[in-house]
């Protein structure tokens, strides 16, 4: 069966406004695509706006200036937060896709072929 993107995905919009997460909960992506501890200065930062990634759920980073396709997901069982740059998304039904599947576009090969 052939499905359109946004039938397998959606954008996710939970944002820190509570403030529950803290600076140490602020991660970032590298070119290589891996989800770390942001490097950026977050302790005088409103984090309100950063989004909630949680468990399961994916990374998009657009700013790789066209050298690779930013993209990463939250393998862990905590979730944290994202500048708010950057936008958070989930696979709808894991029956369908199953979330780990799209890792496969996180190879260099990947990236490398897709521009």
């Amino acid at each position: 069966m052939k499905y359109k993107l946004g039938q397998l995905i959606e954008l996710t919009y939970e944002t820190n406004v509570d403030g529950r997460y803290k600076p140490k909960d602020v991660m970032g992506m590298t070119i290589t695509k891996e989800i770390i501890p942001t490097k950026a200065k977050v302790t005088n930062t409103d984090l309100a706006k950063f989004l909630v990634v949680k468990p399961n759920q994916f990374v998009y980073n657009p700013r790789t200036h066209g050298k690779k396709i930013g993209l990463g997901f939250n393998n862990t069982e905590n979730p944290f937060i994202i500048s708010w740059n950057n936008t958070a998304f989930k696979v709808i039904d894991e029956n369908i896709l199953n979330p780990t599947a799209p890792m496969s576009i996180n190879g260099t090969s990947f990236s490398k072929h897709s521009f």
